[in-house]
């Protein structure tokens, strides 16, 4: 009889044991099949965003592209704007990550130097400038590739994206907003 009972208390624990492993293991399986969603769903945004070269505007040319039925000599002549554009941008990066450490050890001094402030502000206003104008020779470039049939789908397309992700298509819907507008009484 004492040998029953100590064989049902030892039977009760392992009991408990098996249905903590099967929780266990559901919530660890459970665990697996959510990082393995999010592992498969980084994959495929890092694949789109490789796709359409990684940079906005490389995305933009990517997504009006998509829809033009480009032939393939038209497809190596955008592929050489998009590498234009990036290597631009991406040697632009440093002297924009420079200017702004220029800016910070100013703004940490116990008192600012206006003409050092002016003269990183034109400086960047050149480089925008110098920025403007290189796009603009792209954007031209582009233009010259396409059949007028295809500058009508652009355009179209470009319309789209407007409407699709334009002022006031954000989060919370509100209106495009600059600062002058701000305090301005009409």
């Amino acid at each position: 009889m004492i040998d029953q009972q100590k064989s049902e208390q030892t039977q009760i624990p392992q009991k408990k044991k098996f249905c903590r492993s099967v929780k266990s293991k559901a919530i660890l399986s459970i665990l697996i099949i959510v990082g393995l969603l999010i592992l498969i769903k980084g994959i495929a945004f890092a694949q789109h965003m490789h796709k359409h070269g990684g940079d906005p505007v490389s995305m933009i040319i990517g997504r009006i592209s998509e829809k033009l039925n480009l032939n393939e000599s038209q497809k190596q002549q955008l592929d050489k704007i998009r590498d234009d554009i990036h290597l631009k941008m991406e040697s632009k990066k440093q002297n924009r990550e420079n200017d702004f450490d220029a800016f910070a050890d100013e703004f940490k001094n116990s008192s600012i130097n206006k003409n050092k402030l002016i003269e990183i502000a034109d400086k960047r206003e050149n480089e925008r400038e110098e920025m403007r104008s290189f796009m603009l020779d792209k954007l031209i470039e582009f233009h010259s590739i396409l059949t007028p049939e295809q500058r009508s789908k652009a355009i179209e397309e470009m319309k789209n994206m407007k409407d699709k992700f334009g002022p006031g298509k954000g989060k919370d819907d509100k209106q495009d907003r600059r600062p002058d507008d701000n305090f301005r009484k009409d």
